[in-house]
């Protein structure tokens, strides 16, 4: 063997390359690299019963269901040892409904051999798990027997930091985590609460207050009790980022429900169908979100005063002091308009509010609702925000949309002068050459943005791909990344003779 395979990384980068049955055969093949084959092949398991199929078979009995695994004698220490060289190499455990193409075994097992195997076990089944996917739903068609609540038992553990609940969630789940789980960082809960979850409210803040590692929580869908889980999930210590999905929920709810202050809180993300659910959220709702500096909210922004009202919630709710991002996207994109009728944006003073976040890095507004910038307010915005690092602000106009309002090269110049610290960037602008300064014009007065790596031009204007890569190459020098579409064409051949210029050393000299 070479010499280069003694080292793990580099054996691990090449297991990627492979499929679970060349992982199998290799592991059987070599005895160099069995134990790195074994680790990528139980890294992660889609099939509980994956696990016992390198058991003794004198341990299985024959007489019953052949699709389930049911024990024909006790389990014995040597069992525990095979079953530990197993079970100690997963990583990732998804209990679900089995998928094929990345199961060995279709049946079922018998909750009575997880019982035997986990009483051999001085601390856990899984000595080594680091995230464990639970979907309630389909616990039978993995384990016999047994409730969700004593399954959920089985995969628990001191290493377990991250858990995504699927289906109805166990009564008694949070209880569980908080004994069985202390490094707990990330929990996904599902649509579905239990409305008397571990017994009594008193009792579900104590589980949450006792998770002193978790640090995130996601609520994937709005349950209709999410309001009475809110006071006890504020009781996280540690907690620092909340993902809400407000799906179907009705303003009614909120009402009625006391005040809940989320004191370590830091980052927020809320989804909804509609914007105004969000927005009402933050103006009305029952959580106090002040403590937030980084903010994104993602919704339908299907009316034209909805991102005006947004952005106003949004700057009453946080700190200016604070807040180091604000992000708006638009989830709603037109498809039909009447001629010469471009749904009306709001001027570009209803974005003032925004303007007040003095200290803000990021700011991602990503909707056709955004006011249109030309080279004068783009100048206001970026005096407003020095310290940007990225900033997104897109929308789409119809390719027949002939707005005379928009950003040149020249106001790229000048971005590129005030925001020193810019990184990332997307705007829509009009490259033309009669709507811009000659070249060496530009090469002359501009200030190069050092730290940027990512343009973003999408729904450009450009009719010379040499001028226009001439000038970027100017503005952005260390540019990696360039992505975009033309008004003119609909596609992106324009940005891919701009990449072959910039990144591939094409020589073309600007008109």
């Amino acid at each position: 063997m070479h010499h280069a395979l003694e080292l793990p990384e580099l054996v691990d980068a090449i297991l990627t390359f492979l499929d679970q049955t060349s992982i199998a055969a290799l592991a059987r093949s070599c005895r160099a690299l069995h134990e790195s084959a074994s680790d990528a092949l139980y890294y992660e398991i889609w099939n509980v019963t994956d696990l016992f199929g390198g058991l003794d078979s004198s341990l299985w009995a024959k007489d019953g269901d052949e699709n389930v695994l049911s024990l024909a004698r006790p389990f014995q220490p040597e069992d525990h040892d095979a079953l530990r060289r197993f079970t100690s190499r997963v990583r990732v455990l998804h209990v679900a409904i089995p998928r094929p193409r990345y199961s060995r075994f279709s049946g079922m097992v018998h909750h009575s051999v997880l019982d035997a195997a986990s009483s051999h076990c001085s601390t856990a089944l899984f000595p080594s798990l680091k995230c464990l996917h639970f979907n309630s739903g389909a616990l039978r068609a993995n384990i016999i027997g047994c409730l969700p609540g004593m399954a959920l038992r089985y995969f628990l553990g001191p290493t377990l930091f991250e858990v995504d609940f699927q289906g109805q969630l166990p009564g008694t789940a949070i209880q569980l985590l908080s004994e069985h789980c202390p490094a707990l960082r990330c929990l996904s809960l599902p649509y579905s609460l239990p409305s008397q979850a571990d017994g009594t409210e008193a009792e579900l803040s104590l589980a949450f207050s006792s998770l002193q590692a978790l640090n995130s929580i996601c609520v994937e869908a709005y349950p209709e009790n999410l309001p009475e889980w809110l006071p006890a999930i504020a009781r996280s210590p540690c907690l620092r980022t909340l993902t809400l999905n407000l799906g179907g929920v009705q303003h009614a709810e909120l009402q009625g429900v006391p005040r809940v202050v989320f004191p370590t809180l830091e980052s927020l993300e809320l989804q909804a169908e509609i914007s105004s659910d969000s927005h009402r959220l933050l103006q009305t709702g029952p959580c106090d979100f002040s403590s937030v500096t980084r903010l994104d909210v993602k919704g339908m922004l299907a009316k034209p005063d909805d991102f005006t009202k947004l952005v106003e919630v949004v700057s009453r709710t946080l700190n200016p002091k604070r807040t180091t991002r604000i992000a708006i996207t638009d989830m709603f994109v037109p498809l039909r308009r009447g001629a010469g009728d471009r749904l009306r944006t709001p001027p570009v003073e209803d974005i003032r509010p925004l303007m007040t976040f003095g200290g803000l890095t990021e700011l991602v507004l990503s909707t056709h609702l955004v006011p249109t910038l030309d080279d004068q307010k783009l100048e206001e915005v970026a005096l407003a925000f020095p310290c940007i690092r990225i900033f997104h602000y897109s929308w789409r106009p119809r390719r027949d949309d002939d707005t005379p309002s928009m950003i040149t090269l020249k106001g790229l110049s000048m971005l590129c002068a005030k925001c020193k610290q810019l990184e990332s960037l997307q705007l829509l602008v009009d490259a033309r050459v009669d709507q811009n300064p000659p070249a060496h014009e530009i090469r002359t007065k501009a200030v190069p943005a050092i730290h940027a790596w990512a343009l973003f031009l999408d729904s450009s204007r450009i009719d010379d791909v040499a001028y226009t890569a001439a000038c970027l190459r100017m503005l952005f020098p260390r540019l990696v990344r360039l992505e975009g579409r033309s008004i003119g064409d609909g596609n992106e051949t324009p940005f891919s003779a701009m990449k072959d210029i910039l990144f591939g050393g094409t020589p073309k000299a600007a008109v």
